[in-house]
């Protein structure tokens, strides 16, 4: 896990995983600064800080409740804190 993990569920069917694990992920920064996630394979994907109801895959926070880095696929009691300056786990 690195500090810039970032993170998409699959709405069909609910899968979460790291952007970047399958080689169809693809992220773009628009002209107007925003984040958007496109799945090569299917043409879906998503916006983040947007309404995405319609889309099929949406950003996931990875976020633990001390404000640190985590990876949310690991169930909450299994999460541990990561200094950003050290690594300490």
């Amino acid at each position: 896990m690195t500090l810039t993990d970032l993170y998409i569920r699959d709405k069909s069917s609910g899968a979460v995983r790291r952007i970047g694990e399958d080689q169809h992920d693809m992220l773009i920064i628009t002209n107007l600064g925003v984040l958007e996630y496109h799945n090569l394979q299917n043409g879906d994907g998503c916006r983040l800080g947007e309404d995405n109801s319609g889309c099929g895959y949406e950003f996931v926070s990875n976020v633990d409740d001390h404000g640190y880095n985590c990876d949310p696929r690991e169930p909450s009691e299994n999460r541990k804190p990561v200094c950003p300056d050290c690594g300490w786990m």
